[in-house]
C-alpha cells in the first residue's frame, strides 16, 4: 500500500497573493506545512501547484530533497490533485492545504493508521473518509 501526502499550494491567491511565503513566527507558511507533512510516515510528500508557478515553488522548497513536486492545472485543483496522484502512484492520499500551517504532525499520522486499519478490516477494499456530516454532503450534491 503506497499512501502518499499531496499538499495543495499556489502563490497566486487573490485575497492574500504569495501567502505560501508569509512568516509565521520564524518560517515561511510553506515551511511549516511541509515540516508536519515530512515528519508523517507517508511514503512520499508531494507539493502539487499550478503548472506555471513550479519553477517558483521548486525554488522556496529547493532544501527539502524528499518533497515532489507537481505542475497541474491552475483552475481545476481536483484535477490537479487527481494527477497527481496518479503521476505519484498512490493507493491512497491525504490532501493537506497549504494554507493551514497548523496541524500537528499526530494528525497525519493518525489518519494513516486510520487507513492502514481499515485495511487490516478489509484487505483490498475501497476507503472514503469526509469530516463533514453525510447530510451535508447530501445537501451539497442537490
Amino acid at each position: 500500500m503506497r499512501v502518499i501526502i499531496i499538499i495543495q499550494a499556489r502563490t497566486s491567491s487573490s485575497r492574500l497573493p504569495r501567502k505560501v511565503e508569509r512568516r509565521v513566527g520564524e518560517h515561511r507558511l510553506i515551511d511549516w506545512v511541509l515540516k508536519y507533512c515530512t515528519e508523517s510516515s507517508a511514503d512520499d510528500v508531494v507539493l502539487a501547484v499550478p503548472g506555471h508557478q513550479v519553477n517558483d515553488l521548486s525554488a522556496m522548497v529547493a532544501e527539502q530533497k524528499s518533497v515532489h513536486i507537481f505542475g497541474g492545472s491552475e483552475d481545476n485543483v481536483a484535477s490537479r490533485f487527481a494527477e497527481a496522484g496518479v503521476q505519484h502512484k498512490a493507493d491512497y492520499v491525504i490532501r493537506v492545504t497549504c494554507d493551514d500551517p497548523f496541524k500537528p504532525v499526530e494528525l497525519i499520522k493518525a489518519a494513516l493508521e486510520a487507513v492502514d486499519r481499515a485495511l487490516e478490516l478489509r484487505p483490498g477494499g475501497e476507503l472514503e473518509a469526509y469530516r463533514e456530516a453525510l447530510t451535508k454532503l447530501v445537501d451539497a450534491a442537490n
